[in-house]
């Protein structure tokens, strides 16, 4: 599920991205407060997307193969 939802939001579908946000919300908001400073969870945020359009799926796939 996690695997096509990723491969969904590479593809430019907008709601599998936002869906991705939000399963990890809970530790954005954590990790941004304990960095201390004002805009921390939005950069959290924007590194998350940039990591989700970077990741190589077809890497993962073969370990896990």
């Amino acid at each position: 599920m996690l695997y096509a939802t990723i491969q969904q939001a590479q593809m430019g579908n907008e709601n599998a991205m936002m869906s991705l946000i939000s399963k990890f919300s809970g530790l954005t908001k954590k990790y941004g407060r304990k960095l201390g400073y004002e805009d921390a969870e939005c950069d959290l945020v924007a590194d998350l997307i940039e990591l989700i359009r970077r990741l190589k799926l077809e890497k993962l796939n073969k370990k896990k193969s």
